[in-house]
């Protein structure tokens, strides 16, 4: 699919705009004190105060306690910054330790509690829900030497579904309780050896079934495909709001059918009276070289006359040619400026590039929270690459917890409208047994599908899952394959 390009622009502007209706707390009276008399007394104001210990706050105060925005050193060293209520961390706060631990997140009650993010000064992080406290709810554990845990806590224990993989590729899906395997679970070692069966507090107790040794030692995980480059649109502008509109149909239908110099002569006065579709359509002609020699700076010049009236088909265009640097040096700000006003005008290619932008740091920070919002209403458009890129998100937990089933669920809809890089990435999900259940058989109908596209990657894949199946496996493979085509991908 497109790559994604950021705009900041409009969002900045209205950020600025309702800041100017804020106001500063006056400063409380007495304030820096050490007297516990003098802060219970503060209402409504700004204050600072060290108690007996050496602690120190600086921030906001309501009926004598901490309340709203503000700063917390302790004398040993930590400190927490973020919004209070009734004196009691409460909202989104950061919460340092002297030791280099690290909490980014949401409080409730002066306990973790939400979504938040706990990185350790010995490497491990973990990303994902707390509740009073502890880990609880979906999340992903990430260890200093590799491991990792995506799945269900509870009480800070990993507690349900959940997988763990080791960098030597062995991995175990299946449940657990109170921090170890309890139930149903399958072992995958680094051989390709498979033990499935029941669990109990950690020890294997029986098997449901075992699978032979692989002939290969090792088979590398799939490769996850990524993003391609964003491509301009290809449609002319079909209507136009002048009064003209006979003459500008004309224009259309000579275009259509191939007839670009009377196209072109029937949008050239339409375009000196100003017409923004007329003029989009002059600078795709120029861009494209149809009935002209193909010029971008030409191009450049219509497009940006046509996106300056607001037309978001030119808005879009515009910013993929500063992304590419066609007709104009490459400018990642002025791509996100541009991909953001046609975004905020629903125009769907705009908002999965600008996601991808903003997911890439390219124009602006990188932001995943904000590549999220905007791959998600391009998805929910039904645009398929935005539907992987979205897919990818929840794959890899950028903006949000890591969730292998809502990216297979992505990935899905993506792939059964024929985008070949979903379909690969779907048939990842399926040969790695994230988000679903491991089925290489599924893995192979999808790679051959993508295959069929001409992407090498999925070729791959294809050829090693193959060597791990049957002779009859395959031939079904291969045929429901075919039939999926037929189908134009439903109900794979």
């Amino acid at each position: 699919m497109r790559n994604l390009t950021t705009t900041l622009c409009l969002t900045l502007a209205v950020l600025l705009g309702s800041a100017g209706e804020s106001f500063a707390l006056p400063e409380c009276p007495g304030s820096p004190t050490k007297s516990t008399k003098v802060w219970t007394s503060w209402n409504n104001c700004e204050g600072t105060a060290t108690d007996a210990k050496g602690d120190k706050y600086v921030g906001e105060w309501k009926d004598g306690k901490k309340h709203g925005q503000g700063t917390y050193t302790f004398a040993n060293g930590d400190k927490y910054v973020g919004e209070y209520k009734d004196n009691k961390k409460h909202g989104q706060g950061t919460y340092t330790f002297a030791k280099g631990d690290k909490y980014v997140g949401e409080y409730k009650d002066n306990k973790k509690h939400g979504q938040g993010t706990y990185t350790f000064a010995k490497g491990d992080k973990y990303v994902g829900e707390y509740k009073d406290n502890k880990k609880h709810g979906q999340g992903t554990y990430t260890h200093a030497n590799g491991n990792k845990y995506v799945g269900e806590f509870k009480d800070g224990n990993r507690h349900g579904q959940g997988t763990y993989t080791k960098p030597d590729g062995s991995k175990y899906v299946g449940e657990y309780k109170d921090d170890k395997m309890h139930g149903q679970g399958t072992i995958t070692l680094a051989d390709g050896r498979v033990l499935e069966g029941i669990w109990e507090n950690g020890k294997f107790k029986y098997a449901k079934k075992t699978s032979p040794k692989v002939i290969a030692k090792k088979t590398p995980e799939p490769k996850v495909i990524k993003k391609p480059d964003p491509k301009p649109t290809e449609q002319i502008a079909k209507k136009s709001p002048t009064l003209s509109s006979g003459d500008f149909q004309k224009g259309v239908d000579a275009y259509n059918r191939g007839d670009y110099a009377t196209a072109l002569r029937e949008w050239k006065p339409l375009v000196e009276q100003g017409d923004a579709n007329a003029q989009y359509n002059l600078g795709v002609m120029y861009r494209k070289g149809q009935g002209v020699p193909q010029d971008y700076k030409t191009a450049l010049k219509w497009l940006k006359l046509a996106a300056e009236q607001g037309l978001a088909n030119a808005q879009y265009n515009l910013g993929v040619m500063y992304e590419k640097g066609h007709g104009v040096p490459q400018d990642y700000k002025t791509t996100v400026k541009w991909y953001t006003l046609a975004a905020e005008q629903g125009d769907a290619f705009a908002q999965s590039n600008l996601g991808a932008m903003y997911d890439e740091g390219r124009g602006v920070p990188q932001d995943y929270k904000t590549a999220l919002k905007w791959l998600k209403l391009a998805a929910e458009q039904g645009y398929a690459g935005a539907q992987h890129n979205l897919g990818l998100m929840y794959n890899k937990g950028h903006g949000i917890p890591q969730d292998d089933k809502t990216a297979v669920k992505w990935y899905k809809l993506a792939a059964e409208q024929g985008n070949a890089r979903a379909q690969t990435n779907l048939g990842v999900m399926y040969a790695t047994g994230h988000g679903v259940v491991q089925d290489y058989f599924r893995a192979h109908v999808w790679w051959n599908i993508a295959a069929s596209q001409g992407y090498r990657d999925a070729t791959k894949n294809r050829d090693k899952v193959a060597k791990m199946m049957t002779p009859s496996q395959l031939e079904k493979a291969k045929r429901l394959a075919r039939e999926c085509e037929k189908k134009n991908y439903k109900g794979c």
